[in-house]
């Protein structure tokens, strides 16, 4: 995960094309999943399946809004790509995250 992270910033920094928001997204997951594994303080949320999706869905709201400096708009994708309809009442996760983006 750190050598795809690593890669991934390499290539967007040296104007590779390698797309625009995918890079954002996929180290913000990475960055995610290293923090759940490796840092004994979010153990309980790994080990809960329903509170690691949401902080997944936490990281690909703030992939997305860096991306696009539109941090409602990366909480929207998130909520639509990666929570079933009657999940919005439990969002409350990616809603908090959005002023933690540029």
């Amino acid at each position: 995960v750190l050598a795809k992270v690593l890669g991934l910033t390499l290539a967007a920094g040296g104007n590779m094309v390698v797309g625009r928001e995918g890079p954002f997204v996929h180290t913000s997951f990475g960055l995610a999943q290293m923090m759940l594994t490796n840092i004994p303080y979010f153990a309980h949320l790994n080990a809960n399946g329903t509170l690691k999706r949401q902080v997944f869905a936490a990281a690909c709201a703030v992939g997305v809004s860096s991306t696009f400096t539109s941090p409602i708009g990366g909480v929207l994708f998130s909520i639509e790509v990666g929570h079933s309809p009657n999940a919005l009442p439990r969002s409350r996760p990616l809603i908090a995250s959005c002023p933690l983006c540029p």
